[in-house]
């Protein structure tokens, strides 16, 4: 019988089990460079993400600002 195996994470499988942990790795290979290590996939859908989430808060603002009394 082997002993059991420690659990290497890829950093697509980070994604999924530690975000926080995702995000620290994702911007310390962005930092030094190892582009072929970085999980492409998530990391666009993150910024993609974030792009929503920033237009609906300035749409958001932009309606609650036409809406105040002046």
């Amino acid at each position: 019988m082997t002993a059991p195996q420690p659990t290497i994470f890829t950093n697509s499988h980070l994604y999924d089990q530690d975000f926080y942990l995702w995000i620290e790795t994702t911007a310390k290979q962005l930092k030094e460079g190892r582009f072929s290590e970085v999980d492409l996939e998530n990391l666009i859908e993150e910024i993609e993400c974030m792009g929503r989430s920033e237009k609906h808060a300035l749409e958001s603002n932009m309606v609650k600002s036409s809406q105040s009394p002046r």
